[in-house]
């Protein structure tokens, strides 16, 4: 990516009862409910993200803060992605908008692991990373990637 990406948290408002980001309502976000989503279960550890450049939303990221490790050391600070989306007119550009979010977010968090349970239809994306299936007992390698720390 060329642009500066900068990426903030929407606000989280209560709707219908329950708390939510405020994500704008954009119809070039297909795949997750963004607007549907809510924080009630665990508010102080989802971090949801915005990401922007040239003042235009461009991706959206959910991330879970403390996940627990599959290792077996719960001393290992661990995260989960568990969803992320490039606006959908921006998706297999040349600009590589989600390998580059993704490759940022592995940087800034280089001492922790982090989890993903790739959807159908992403496998491809996931597999350019290189991140090995998770072996533990419970995913038996088919279940979760996981980007262990360096």
């Amino acid at each position: 990516m060329s642009e500066l990406v900068t990426w903030e948290q929407p606000e989280i408002v209560t709707r219908h009862g329950r708390r939510r980001p405020d994500f704008a309502d954009d119809p070039r976000f297909t795949v997750f409910r963004w607007r549907e989503m809510t924080d009630d279960l665990s508010p102080n550890e989802n971090e949801w993200r915005s990401y922007r450049r040239d003042d235009e939303e461009i991706a959206r990221l959910l991330l879970v803060r403390n996940y627990l490790s599959h290792s077996g050391d719960r001393a290992v600070p661990a995260l989960l992605i568990s969803n992320v989306e490039v606006r959908a007119d921006l998706r297999g550009s040349k600009d590589h908008i989600g390998t580059a979010l993704v490759d940022a977010l592995a940087a800034d968090h280089r001492d922790e692991e982090i989890y993903l349970g790739p959807a159908m239809g992403s496998e491809g994306f996931w597999d350019r990373f290189g991140w090995p299936m998770c072996d533990c007992q419970d995913c038996d390698g088919h279940d979760m990637v996981v980007r262990r720390p360096a």
